[in-house]
């Protein structure tokens, strides 16, 4: 499948996932019938153009998300495909979502190249920034500023969401596109908590000599670390908190495909996530989170249960 969707796709007005939208305009139409003919209040429906069925004034030919309203026109990656009907909005993909259809019959929403579990259900993109318009306002703390499509720190800077996030498992990963050194500094994303206290942490940890460093963290308790090569932007630093069936709980860092796993003993189901930079200068143009359930594999034999680690955790 191509990146960017065919003209013909365009013109017929069809999603992402190539289906026409001449069923969700029925059905639009079938509930205003019912709610005309009850004792409710009509539901009363503006005219359609079937040529802007969106009603973003962007023509369906030339709309990159004909059928989600997005005035904006906003691409984080670029690849043809508006964000709220790309399936991996902040990275170039083939828009495939099918690594859930041997076992369940139809994918989860969440593209197969940014899928926490490409073959099992459940997995949600719980928040997207990519930074187009203000969000300070959903942070706690100080140092970042906010545009251009950026958030960006030329010293120190923390921001944390409070937010409560429910799953089993939780994701959050950043997109750096410019990072120059002003010192022996780093680059973080956490989850489960404020990045001072409490949660777990993965850490791009600049030395100033022949390497950098990729540290895991459970603040308060045990890391891990991996020396690497000195890192340059662009790269996309994850940090993933997984509960297992057996409720115990792990740290997946990965910066690109480099990874360290750790142990935690933190044993909650909800979290919060942070992103942190000091000692350079900072451009995070996306951060993307993502939550999941753990639910187990079905393998041949029905009454056998068992858990994918290749699936559970949160590559």
């Amino acid at each position: 499948m191509s990146a960017r969707r065919s003209n013909k796709d365009r013109e017929q007005g069809k999603t992402a996932h190539g289906h026409s939208l001449a069923q969700k305009l029925r059905w639009l139409h079938v509930l205003a019938f019912v709610a005309a003919c009850s004792d409710v209040e009509p539901l009363h429906l503006a005219p359609l153009d079937p040529d802007d069925v969106d009603a973003d004034d962007v023509p369906n030919a030339v709309d990159n998300c004909p059928e989600r309203y997005n005035a904006d026109q906003h691409d984080e990656d670029g690849d043809g495909f508006g964000d709220p009907c790309d399936v991996c909005p902040t990275m170039v993909d083939d828009q495939a979502d099918l690594g859930e259809l041997g076992a369940l019959g139809f994918g989860d929403g969440v593209g197969d190249a940014c899928d926490p579990r490409p073959s099992r259900d459940g997995d949600v993109l719980e928040r997207i920034d990519v930074f187009t318009a203000d969000t300070s306002a959903r942070y706690t703390g100080i140092g970042w500023a906010i545009g251009g499509g950026v958030a960006r720190t030329v010293s120190d800077a923390r921001w944390a969401n409070s937010d409560q996030l429910q799953g089993d498992g939780l994701r959050a990963q950043i997109h750096v596109s410019l990072l120059v050194w002003l010192s022996g500094g780093f680059v973080e994303v956490g989850v489960d908590g404020d990045g001072v206290r409490e949660g777990a942490t993965c850490v791009l940890r600049h030395t100033g000599g022949d390497f950098d460093e990729l540290i895991a963290t459970e603040i308060g308790g045990a890391s891990m670390s991996m020396q690497i090569a000195p890192v340059e932007a662009p790269f996309t630093l994850r940090a993933g908190r997984i509960l297992s069936l057996d409720r115990t709980s792990r740290l997946r860092c990965i910066l690109d495909d480099l990874e360290i796993i750790l142990p935690l003993t933190l044993s909650i189901e909800s979290g919060t996530y942070e992103f942190a930079s000091s000692g350079a200068i900072t451009d995070v143009d996306s951060i993307a989170v993502y939550t999941f359930p753990v639910n187990p594999c079905v393998t041949p034999a029905p009454s056998q249960l068992r858990l994918c680690d290749g699936d559970t955790s949160d590559n």
